[in-house]
């Protein structure tokens, strides 16, 4: 099912990811959808009504892939996100640990292309 489900949503994004894009423009409003996910997924806020937010857990870490890949929310969004959540108290930090490996990641390739810039203005 969980395979399905992101097939299912790798095709809607695929198709309404240029839509989302022209409403997404800014970092904040990067940072404010993966803030507005973590409160469906944790049925919190205006979610409280019992969306099922909390059947999406398992696949949070594939869900920001996703978007990811379809570079519907950028990379600096999702690090934005991530510091944004570390001093939160850990209840609050449940998906951003689900995402850490991704999110790791990204300041992995990060930080490699950081020092990719610098050897290339020491060429200079």
């Amino acid at each position: 099912e969980k395979t399905s489900f992101l097939a299912s949503l790798k095709k809607r994004l695929e198709e309404w990811g240029p839509l989302l894009c022209r409403f997404l423009k800014s970092l904040d409003d990067q940072v404010e959808v993966l803030l507005t996910l973590e409160e469906f997924c944790g049925e919190e806020g205006v979610f409280s009504n019992g969306d099922h937010g909390k059947a999406y857990i398992p696949v949070f870490l594939l869900l920001l892939q996703l978007l990811y890949q379809q570079d519907i929310i950028s990379e600096e969004a999702f690090l934005d996100w991530a510091r944004e959540k570390e001093n939160a108290e850990e209840e609050e930090k449940v998906l951003l640990n689900l995402a850490m490996p991704f999110i790791q990641w990204l300041e992995m390739a990060e930080s490699e292309e950081e020092e990719e810039e610098d050897e290339e203005d020491e060429d200079e």
